[in-house]
């Protein structure tokens, strides 16, 4: 944003707003750390920043807004809270979401970290207001990687269904591993009919290759018997083949049996609940499908 319009900016108005809105404590572990995240009605840094200005101001700052990217929006504003330079600032993207067509819209979640604190931060970059960029939550200290996955999976358990995150979305995904999977992982704890919306996003013949094998054990960390047995359970029949040094997948027809009606991985869905190497299975896959798109769309 142009100086003279910052050097107008009643900030401190801005950090009473940012604690108006972040008003759930998330419970973590370190007694030194802290984390809030919004209780339905976040922090739109647009609105922010415009209630901050002198009305003779807000027309013309109205229109310099519109035409920042979002990432300076959202980056000026952290700053403006942190009390730090905006060069400082890092940018990861925890879950970015779009539609499997040219032209289609994307949004997510991106997490901000600056030398003081971290923060949750939603976009979409179909929205010409002030909802196209929200602040959801914040962190600190932000080198403390418990509090960030508290703080992380708060915001999403909190605003998956309002912002359409996955598994609401059953389109096209991808996110940061593995701290992506543990938001999803914990959203069936409280709500178990969730891994029926998961199920109805898997395809009803499910291909295993290489680069899916790979990424589900990295992600899961499962030995390679582990893996086939879970596979096996689900349905999915393979063998793994070894030739020069590498690996190769190779998947049988699907396995038939009492619950080949419910399609592949009912099974697993079943005992999820109760079994935490299941359901991270499960969603590990479920990440691999979501990213798997016919177009790469992925702006975000």
């Amino acid at each position: 944003m142009e100086t003279a319009l910052w050097n107008r900016v009643d900030r401190r108005r801005i950090r009473e707003a940012m604690k108006r809105a972040l008003t759930v404590r998330v419970a973590v572990e370190d007694p030194l750390a802290r984390a809030e995240v919004a209780a339905r009605q976040p922090l739109y840094p647009m609105e922010a920043l415009l209630g901050a200005m002198p009305q003779e101001l807000r027309d013309e700052a109205g229109e310099f807004l519109a035409e920042e990217s979002l990432e300076d929006l959202a980056g000026e504003t952290i700053a403006m809270l942190d009390c730090c330079d905006s060069r400082r600032i890092r940018m990861e993207t925890l879950v970015g979401c779009w539609t499997g067509r040219i032209g289609g819209s994307a949004w997510g979640l991106r997490l901000f970290t600056t030398p003081r604190s971290g923060w949750v931060v939603y976009f979409n970059e179909d929205f010409a207001d002030e909802s196209m960029v929200q602040i959801l939550g914040r962190w600190r200290p932000v080198g403390s990687e418990a509090t960030r996955r508290a703080c992380a999976a708060t915001a999403y358990r909190t605003f998956w269904q309002d912002l359409v995150l996955p598994p609401q979305l059953g389109e096209c995904a991808s996110g940061l591993q593995p701290l992506w999977m543990e938001c999803l992982v914990e959203l069936p704890q409280e709500s178990p009919e969730l891994w029926d919306e998961i199920l109805a996003q898997m395809p009803n013949e499910d291909v295993i290759d290489e680069e899916r094998w790979d990424f589900v054990r990295r992600l899961t960390g499962l030995s390679e018997a582990r893996m086939l047995e879970l596979y096996r359970e689900a349905g999915i029949g393979l063998k793994l083949e070894r030739k020069d040094g590498r690996t190769r997948v190779v998947q049988s027809r699907k396995t038939t049996g009492e619950f080949e009606d419910h399609g592949p991985y009912w099974l697993l869905a079943q005992v999820a609940a109760v079994d935490d190497c299941s359901a991270r299975f499960l969603v590990a896959n479920y990440c691999d499908v979501l990213n798997r798109v016919p177009y790469d769309l992925r702006s975000l």
